[in-house]
Parts: structure tokens; C-alpha cells; sequence
């Protein structure tokens, strides 16, 4: 029963972390959208403050923008083995490298016909640490139990068979000859 309430609580931490990243994601796409069209000159360095500000005050281990390969922005350290991103498409994924957990969120937009990739990992190890807390407390709650259960098992049954091993001592002295 444990095992299921563990399960459970986990994978909806992992839906809304989720879709926190996707909001986040979704945030950064509008700003740039939005930099890009007020943006008279058509630079990057608009787009790049305005990333820097969402970086700020999101929960992103790493963001990046791409135009055609080239680096735009980056903010962050980009773990080891981020996955490929789909061409031309928006992807999110869930990976792991060396204990730690991420969500990989990357997709391509189009910003008055430039076409940018824009890229966030958000760290959500903190959500698989609980989880492996909540499991060693259940097991070590079950165990706790089991010693409880065990103890108050083996005291019931001495209490309730003590008259009948007295009885049996009584019934022995008898047939041996003891009558007093």
C-alpha cells in the first residue's frame, strides 16, 4: 500500500514539474516573441536581456538559443548527455545522468522569419531524493511494525497458554503419585 501512496505522490510531482518547465518554456518563447517584434533594429542583445531576466527568476539549470547552430545565449551548465532534439519540432524529456534528474525542453520558433532553437534543463532531483526518503521511511516504519506486531504476537500467546503450561505441570505431578 505504501509502495502505491509513493508512486502516486511521485509521478504527480513529476506532472507538475512538468508543467511548471512547460509554462516556463512557454514564457520565454512569448518574451522573445514579443522582444523580437518591438525590437526595431532586429538585434539579439534585446532577446538575450530578456532571457537573462527570465533566467533569473525561473528554476532553469541551463537555457540556450540557437540560430542556425550559433549561439545567441546560454545561461547555466549544461549536463553531460542532453538528449538530441527533435528537428524542427518541440520535444520534452525526462533524463538522468549520474543520480541527477532533468527535464530537457527544446524547440525551434520563428521570430520574423529567423528561425531560433531555444532550449531549457530544469533540474527536478529534489522530486526523486523525496521519493527515496518517503520509501526508506515506509520501510523502516514496516520493519518497525513488524517487530512491534512480533513482540505483542509472542506476549499474547505466552499470556493466554501460561494457564494451560501450569496445567499441564499440575496433570504430570498428579500422574506421577503427587497429590498434594
Amino acid at each position: 500500500m505504501c509502495s502505491v501512496v509513493i508512486y502516486k505522490s511521485h509521478a504527480d510531482s513529476l506532472e507538475r514539474e512538468k508543467n511548471a518547465a512547460v509554462s516556463a518554456y512557454r514564457t520565454a518563447v512569448t518574451a522573445i516573441a514579443l522582444v523580437n517584434d518591438v525590437d526595431i533594429n532586429r538585434s539579439f542583445a534585446n532577446i538575450s536581456n530578456a532571457l537573462k531576466s527570465l533566467a533569473r527568476e525561473s528554476e532553469w539549470t541551463y537555457i540556450r538559443l540557437d540560430q542556425n547552430g550559433e549561439e545567441i545565449f546560454h545561461r547555466g551548465e549544461s549536463p553531460e548527455c542532453l538528449p538530441e532534439p527533435l528537428p524542427d519540432r518541440y520535444s520534452l524529456t525526462l533524463f538522468s545522468v549520474e543520480n541527477r534528474h532533468y527535464i530537457f525542453i527544446s524547440g525551434v520558433l520563428s521570430a520574423n522569419g529567423r528561425s531560433l532553437e531555444l532550449t531549457t534543463v530544469t533540474d527536478i532531483s529534489r522530486i526523486y531524493a523525496e521519493r527515496d526518503e518517503l520509501r526508506k521511511t515506509c520501510q523502516s516504519v514496516f520493519v518497525l511494525l513488524f517487530l512491534f506486531c512480533g513482540t505483542l504476537s509472542w506476549l499474547l500467546s505466552w499470556w493466554l497458554t501460561r494457564p494451560l503450561t501450569k496445567m499441564s505441570e499440575i496433570t504430570r505431578r498428579i500422574a506421577g503419585g503427587d497429590f498434594s
